[in-house]
């Protein structure tokens, strides 16, 4: 398991670099700031660098993609994603995430341009992960759920509401929580049952990206929360490892 949140901007220590400091903390991140701007390939490889090798990334896909042009694979678009998979690559990332804006509603059309777009990058490139926020728990549309099956992508959901329509070995979830936008901190009891509900669904992996204004905070309780289940013959002496 994963746990790490939204970006590492806010966590500031005197003196240090706010992602070193945070790989100190946490070994996952999701990169937010490439939904709004796409960085140039040097800047992703020090993102790299200042992190240790087994730290674990996770990049949101550039808005122009998913909400200015509706995945519609014009060349600007197909070179926007080309972009968004060499980061990926950079970074090694555990997947590209690609969301869609709560009123955007999948037509046949979408899931065809969303199709020719993936076509036009190399397959396997990158694992991908789609959050159709329009949908929530209702069902996605057919042709939807098949080009995400056929293409092995990844259904994010926020687990603390709903749970993914599409069958996968990794989870990737979000969480925001059931506050007002990003205005809310989790109980103890919905940590312990976003925990347990990610037990139950027996995957092999599994990215917590916790979101919001308490972020840190949350992700570094629901972390403690899984280093005190491990059981002491499970691990050698001296040693702590997450359930």
């Amino acid at each position: 398991m994963r746990v790490g949140t939204g970006g590492w901007a806010y966590f500031q220590i005197p003196g240090m670099d706010s992602l070193e400091a945070y790989a100190r903390a946490f070994d996952y991140v999701e990169v937010n700031s490439t939904f709004y701007q796409i960085p140039p390939l040097d800047q992703a490889r020090s993102w790299r660098r200042r992190v240790p090798d087994h730290f674990a990334f996770t990049v949101r896909c550039h808005r122009g993609i998913t909400h200015a042009h509706a995945f519609d694979p014009t060349d600007r678009v197909v070179d926007q994603m080309e972009a968004m998979v060499r980061i990926a690559q950079v970074l090694r990332a555990q997947a590209l995430h690609l969301l869609t804006p709560p009123t955007f509603r999948f037509g046949s059309g979408d899931v065809d341009n969303l199709g020719r777009l993936l076509d036009a990058i190399p397959e396997n490139s990158v694992p991908l992960a789609l959050e159709a926020r329009a949908y929530g728990e209702e069902p996605l549309p057919a042709d939807l759920r098949g080009l995400m099956e056929e293409r092995g992508i990844m259904h994010s959901v926020d687990i603390s509401k709903g749970d993914p329509q599409i069958a996968s070995s990794t989870l990737y979830t979000r969480l925001f929580g059931k506050g007002y936008h990003t205005v809310y901190q989790f109980s103890d009891e919905e940590l312990q049952q976003i925990h347990d509900k990610a037990q139950d669904g027996d995957y092999r992996r599994a990215l917590f990206t916790f979101h919001g204004v308490r972020m840190y905070s949350d992700a570094g309780r629901f972390l403690s929360r899984l280093v005190q289940k491990v059981r002491p013959s499970a691990q050698a002496p001296g040693q702590q490892k997450l359930s």
